[in-house]
């Protein structure tokens, strides 16, 4: 099981910590907090591809 979402920073911080005590893989794909890139407080959180300013790329064309 695994679990994909988040709408900002600041929740996806609280759900990442939770499902990461649970052992659970959460996936956020437009969050760019870089506290989120702490492998020590989400080990179990995971960004497909890197920063903010990425959605305006898939909005793009």
């Amino acid at each position: 099981m695994a679990v994909f979402g988040g709408v900002s920073s600041d929740i996806t911080q609280y759900t990442a910590e939770l499902f990461s005590y649970y052992q659970i893989p959460y996936c956020g794909p437009m969050q760019g907090s870089p506290s989120l890139s702490d492998k020590n407080n989400y080990p179990y959180f995971i960004r497909p591809v890197q920063g903010v300013f990425v959605p305006v790329h898939f909005f793009k064309f």
